[in-house]
């Protein structure tokens, strides 16, 4: 299988080339030069696996929630090469991109709250545990631990300025400060099936309507 993956979920962007069971990836981490970085970075990797664009399985992006200039970057360039090229698209949540490296972290932990700043007091939050997974969602930290949950790990991106109000909620919790990436995304396509769209469907997943 060959996949190309695109993530600007957050300030830190990265592309990454799957080809068999190898993962070549860039990362860059600021913000600013997403859009810049993301097409010179996909010319480099497939450049150095001697690949084109058309000889590719598909193209792997995040689809959110996260920021949402990042989100538009990812799912534009995505959909733009899917349609030049005829290729299928794979749509990944940022919340199980970071679940799927909290895991590889900490392989005996099964209780896992991810989560993404969402600014405005708020994050991006799903709970994930052996027989069930939360739906995404966006609130405070007091409506987090208001959905009866017991995380033993808090992973993700920006939690940071609430760490202390975590810290109060879920006592016990270790934290992980992991970002999504491409890398993780394409790990999390060899170890089970994404689900494909076509280029037209493909769309970021915002969660809440307002910009951050």
């Amino acid at each position: 299988m060959k996949l190309l993956a695109i993530d600007t979920t957050t300030e830190q962007a990265s592309v990454g080339l799957l080809v068999g069971s190898s993962i070549q990836h860039q990362t860059f981490a600021h913000l600013r030069e997403h859009a810049r970085f993301i097409l010179p970075s996909i010319d480099t990797l497939l450049s150095q696996a001697q690949l084109s664009l058309s000889q590719l399985d598909g193209i792997v992006f995040g689809r959110g929630p996260g920021s949402f200039t990042g989100l538009r970057i990812a799912c534009s360039v995505a959909k733009g090469l899917g349609f030049a090229h005829d290729l299928p698209l794979f749509p990944v949540s940022s919340l199980i991109t970071i679940h799927h490296q909290a895991q590889q972290h900490y392989p005996h932990i099964d209780h896992i709250l991810t989560v993404i700043d969402a600014r405005m007091q708020q994050l991006y939050w799903q709970y994930h545990t052996n027989n069930k997974v939360f739906t995404e969602k966006v609130a405070d930290v007091q409506e987090i631990e208001q959905a009866g949950i017991s995380p033993k790990l808090i992973a993700g991106w920006g939690y940071e300025p609430y760490q202390a109000a975590l810290k109060l909620a879920f006592k016990d919790a270790l934290y992980l400060k992991v970002y999504p990436s491409a890398h993780a995304m394409l790990s999390l396509a060899l170890s089970q099936a994404l689900q494909p769209v076509s280029a037209a469907k493909a769309s970021p997943v915002y969660i809440r309507n307002s910009v951050t």
